[in-house]
């Protein structure tokens, strides 16, 4: 794998830890203005799915331990994130939707009947009934945003139901016993492109952009990744995905991924790509982060 040589930035030692969200006031939510940084990191979601699975023996170790993850971020994301009422509705980012929000908080709805499909209309041709409908699920994203920064700052254990805590001791077990190997290393990778106040961390995942919130938090990323710097590729595809990014924060992308699709996205966007997959991968990226090739 080569190294992709970009400006030399300074890489602090010390780990810094950014807030949850830039602010936890409930307001409008509104698309945020362009910031450009320097470099952009770009992150797959499954990098850290991958590598909490990678102390497992066998195949199907690993496909329990996924479930088991995979049962407690639905429960986490139900509990914190209001899953059940914004399930049916693609959100890209908690900021980047089709909202009318003004600011109301009204009671929670289900939106199973597609509201992505009103989201090419204005403000002046929805009726009555349909801006009641958005300002509903402006309010419960207004709510998702203000319980991600407040769970983030909260101990995980606190957060994990009392029927769901035999599950978490074995997920936790297996996350402690990968302290010292890919996973922990890969938040230090993380933390050190933190320190820069140039560069940003961006995280992708391409479900649903709630259960990406409870992985997070699961994984206790929270002071890692802001809420509005994470986005759900599920409904428009990984290419105007990186186009979003790259348009919110500057050209000077990389992306890191765990498959061939992940690279040829990249490569054709002009964008530079680096595969997380297992300990080597993790190795050489910190290695890279550390001496600032990268």
């Amino acid at each position: 794998m080569g190294i992709t040589c970009t400006h030399p930035q300074t890489a602090n030692s010390t780990a810094l830890k950014v807030q949850p969200c830039e602010s936890e006031e409930l307001e409008i939510l509104t698309p945020r203005p362009t910031v450009q940084k320097n470099v952009i990191f770009i992150w797959n979601l499954d990098i850290f799915k991958t590598l909490m699975t990678e102390s497992s023996q066998g195949d199907k170790e690993k496909e329990v331990l996924l479930e088991e993850i995979d049962d407690l971020v639905l429960d986490l994301a139900e509990t914190h994130f209001n899953f059940k009422d914004l399930q049916h509705y693609e959100m890209k980012n908690v900021y980047e939707n089709p909202l009318i929000d003004t600011g109301q908080n009204e009671k929670q709805s289900n939106f199973s009947d597609d509201p992505e499909k009103y989201g090419h209309l204005t403000n002046d041709t929805l009726s009555v009934e349909e801006k009641q409908r958005f300002n509903k699920l402006a309010s419960l994203c207004r709510k998702v945003k203000k319980s991600y920064c407040e769970k983030c700052r909260q101990n995980i254990d606190d957060l994990i139901k009392e029927e769901k805590r035999q599950q978490w001791s074995n997920v936790k077990q297996n996350m402690e016993a990968l302290r010292d190997k890919g996973l922990s290393e890969a938040i230090t990778s993380l933390q050190i492109i933190n320190s820069r106040s140039s560069c940003v961390n961006i995280l992708y995942t391409t479900s649903h952009l709630i259960p990406a919130l409870a992985h997070v938090l699961l994984f206790q990323m929270g002071n890692i990744f802001k809420i509005e710097n994470i986005y759900s590729t599920a409904n428009i595809g990984k290419e105007k995905g990186f186009k979003m990014i790259s348009e919110q924060f500057g050209n000077n992308c990389n992306v890191f991924g765990v498959g061939k699709d992940d690279e040829k996205i990249a490569e054709k966007l002009k964008m530079a790509f680096w595969k997380v997959a297992d300990q080597s991968d993790v190795d050489s990226l910190h290695h890279a982060l550390k001496m600032n090739y990268l």
